[in-house]
């Protein structure tokens, strides 16, 4: 993978469940790298739910190839969080493709 191409800064986090005192489970989320990556958008949607309308963004990131990337974590890019849907080994180990949706205020 050319290092030119790879022109934005992409966060990995990981999901962690944690209890508070009433036993309730917390989700928080915690870095595990921040690294090159390039953002290829793919298309936008806007649906109604919950009698609100919404609008979701869905995205190709391409990655130097990293073993610890699943569709459990997330990718923060400029601000935005995109939820993994699917992440795609190329070449031997080459780099990853992840598509990515993220919700749009």
């Amino acid at each position: 993978m050319r290092a030119g191409r790879l022109d934005r800064r992409v966060t990995i986090q990981s999901r962690s469940l944690a209890s508070d005192a009433q036993g309730q489970q917390i989700e928080s989320w915690t870095d595990v790298a921040t690294v090159w990556g390039r953002r290829l958008d793919l298309r936008g949607r806007e649906f109604m739910a919950a009698e609100a309308k919404h609008a979701e963004a869905t995205c190709t990131f391409e990655l130097r190839y990293r073993a610890d990337v699943t569709p459990l974590n997330r990718l923060v890019c400029e601000g935005r969080v995109y939820n993994i849907v699917h992440v795609a080994e190329i070449g031997r180990r080459q780099s990853l493709q992840i598509v990515a949706s993220a919700r749009v205020p």
